[in-house]
């Protein structure tokens, strides 16, 4: 059975420091392996300067292989900030989308739900992805655009 996570924990934002996202990394990581089960090797971290928007792209593509077996595990593990942005195609009740922030932000821009939900359609269907999104704003970020799809 696979198991697999991506966990993502940011600290060192320039304009606006965090303390405990690594901390909530490392712990998450333990869990998962000494818990869990999962293989020391399918657990990977991006930490800080390697929580890039495009380092989380590839680690969520990565996350997303291995085929579609029906009990595969799956975890995204975001800690970090998270904010809103104007919503651009009308989807969100209140205008707004809600988005985590990447180390890159401010040359990369912040990942949108909408962002996100296209790389979460990357994934088996089949298969199971838990996401667990430690910031603010975090309302939609799970959210797929049709809510009958599994």
């Amino acid at each position: 059975m696979v198991k697999k996570a991506r966990l993502v924990g940011i600290n060192a934002y320039s304009a606006a420091p965090l303390r405990g996202c690594l901390n909530d990394v490392d712990q998450m990581s333990q869990l998962l392996i000494s818990r869990f089960g999962f293989p020391p090797e399918n657990v990977r971290t991006l930490r800080d300067a390697e929580a890039t928007t495009q380092g989380i792209t590839e680690g969520l593509a990565w996350l997303a292989t291995g085929g579609s077996d029906p009990s595969a595990v799956r975890l995204f593990h975001f800690s970090g900030h998270g904010t809103f942005a104007p919503d651009r195609n009308g989807d969100e009740p209140d205008g707004k989308d809600e988005c985590i922030v990447p180390y890159d932000y401010q040359t990369a821009g912040f990942m949108t739900d909408d962002t996100l939900a296209k790389l979460y359609d990357r994934f088996p269907r089949t298969s199971n992805l838990t996401l667990v999104m430690d910031c603010c704003h975090s309302g939609t970020i799970q959210r797929r655009d049709d809510p009958q799809q599994p």
